[in-house]
């Protein structure tokens, strides 16, 4: 893996480098930046070009050669600490009926006592013309450091997935479970930290 950091986040470096040590990374090229951006960051997770079978006028999966590349940029002007929220799934609105939530018989009487027994951490949005709702996760972030370990946990989700490393596992490459990728990476990142103050 061929790194380009062009921030001093060293410690978010060298976490991801410790993640992903028993991978075959040969091939992927990871830019990290922070500079003031509109949003709070932004990532993005570029793969090898498919090319067209003139013989059977389908693309070739290429996916597994080829140079894979991750371009991560967090806004370093975010002030901190700062909350936001990830979407770490979905619940189907056939699922939510068919949960016996003490008597609840409307569709938004069921959601109304879901979400109210669900940890505090997770909030649920509406989406009506897909048939679900999302599951967002609130997450905070108390430095930049943070911020880049989440969204680098989420790029590296999409790199495995494309780059078939993942293959087998029955895991999707979805933007939620990607977002559930960096949450967990965040989790542990600050769980590190904190023994290491506790050890210091």
């Amino acid at each position: 893996m061929n790194v380009i950091n062009n921030t001093n986040l060293h410690d978010a470096q060298r976490f991801m480098e410790d993640k992903m040590s028993r991978y075959d990374t040969e091939n992927l090229t990871v830019r990290m930046h922070a500079k003031p951006i509109r949003s709070i960051y932004s990532g993005l997770c570029t793969y090898p070009i498919r090319k067209l079978s003139k013989k059977t006028g389908k693309y070739r999966s290429n996916y597994a050669k080829g140079d894979y590349k991750i371009k991560a940029t967090i806004n370093s002007e975010v002030l901190f600490p700062r909350g936001e929220s990830a979407t770490v799934g979905t619940i189907s609105f056939e699922g939510l009926m068919s949960m016996p939530l003490d008597g609840a018989r409307t569709l938004q009487e069921k959601y109304a006592r879901y979400d109210s027994i669900l940890n505090q951490e997770d909030k649920h949005l509406c989406d009506s013309q897909r048939g679900f709702f999302w599951i967002k996760r609130r997450i905070g972030f108390t430095c930049l450091e943070e911020m880049m370990v989440f969204l680098l946990g989420h790029e590296m989700w999409h790199y495995m997935c494309r780059s078939g490393k993942m293959k087998g596992t029955g895991q999707r490459n979805t933007q939620a479970r990607a977002d559930k990728e960096g949450v967990a990476w965040l989790q542990e990142f600050k769980t590190q930290r904190r023994v290491m103050v506790n050890a210091g």
